[in-house]
């Protein structure tokens, strides 16, 4: 977690034999906004409203997930 913005961090491997739905970042983010609910963690992500004006998104997303692919098929 990023300790500036509050922003949940998820950096990923995942074989490149391993199938899935292809929804991972959907289900990931919930399962951040799940934890920011189940452990009262403090809102502070803001997203761009405006050129000059920001907001609170009230549930710290979007996370910053990455997925990478390792190995050979």
């Amino acid at each position: 977690m990023c300790q500036d913005t509050g922003t949940a961090i998820i950096l990923a491997k995942k074989g490149v034999n391993i199938i899935t739905s292809g929804k991972d970042a959907y289900y990931l983010s919930q399962g951040v906004y799940k934890c920011y609910l189940k452990n009262n963690l403090r809102y502070s992500q803001v997203a761009a409203k405006s050129m000059y004006e920001e907001k609170n998104t009230k549930n710290n997303l979007p996370a910053q997930i990455d997925i990478y692919s390792e190995g050979k098929k």
